[in-house]
Formats: C-alpha cells, structure tokens, sequence
C-alpha cells in the first residue's frame, strides 16, 4: 500500500471542490483504490490527452 501525501495545492483544490458541492467521498475512493493497486472502473482510468500526443490542438492554445 501507498501512502498518499497531500501538498498544499491538492489541500486547497479540495477545499475549492467542496466549496461548489462536490463530494469529497468520491475523490477519496479513487485514491485509496490507486494506493492499494486496485484496478479501476474503465471510467476512471486514465485517457488518452493532447499531452501525451504532443499536440496542443485538443486543448486550443
């Protein structure tokens, strides 16, 4: 298991998230699931992204 270490930008993300209503419960079932190397639903697993293509057109800059 890994141990999740929360940084000052991710302490104020989440306070922003919950600040618009967001469940917070959510959040927190994904990263237990990451730091427990549990395979995750094939909604929250990682996608394809204009980063990893090296095109920025996805993203309109």
């Amino acid at each position: 298991m890994l141990e999740i270490e929360f940084s000052g930008r991710m302490k104020q993300d989440l306070k922003r998230m919950v600040r618009r209503g967001k469940n917070p419960e959510k959040l927190t079932e994904i990263l237990d699931m990451l730091a427990n190397f549990v395979p995750l639903a094939p909604r929250h697993r990682d996608h394809p992204t204009a980063a990893r293509t090296g095109s920025h057109a996805d993203f309109g800059w």
